[in-house]
């Protein structure tokens, strides 16, 4: 990729197989992405075990998590509901976990919010 399909800041991004074949390094199976991306799309297409108690609720559930936990629901309460550590609840809470879906969530929600502005 980095000869055949150079992008700037190519050094923070990871290169994804689509297909979840490492085998298969067709330009056309290859594509960049960060850290978190990766991380999804392995676990999406079963490519990689659900290890740490991140891993073990998926980018829906991040996002419930978030907005609850910072609408004043304790880290105890939604980490028994949702069967994580409640620093893990602490650290979605705080954008140290999840950022970039968390991210993509907010900016999401504004831009829905900025358009039925704008109607």
């Amino acid at each position: 990729m980095e000869n055949f399909n150079p992008i700037e800041n190519m050094e923070q991004y990871q290169v994804n197989h689509i297909d979840g074949n490492k085998r298969n390094n067709a330009l056309t199976n290859l594509e960049w992405v960060t850290c978190q991306e990766n991380i999804n799309h392995a676990i999406k297409n079963n490519l990689r075990a659900k290890v740490n108690g991140a891993a073990k609720i998926t980018p829906e559930q991040v996002i419930e998590i978030y907005k609850r936990a910072n609408n004043g629901e304790t880290n105890i309460a939604l980490g028994k509901e949702f069967n994580v550590h409640p620093d893990s609840i602490g650290r979605i809470k705080n954008k140290k976990l999840w950022k970039e879906v968390i991210d993509n969530y907010l900016n999401e929600s504004s831009t829905t919010i900025s358009e039925e502005s704008t109607q």
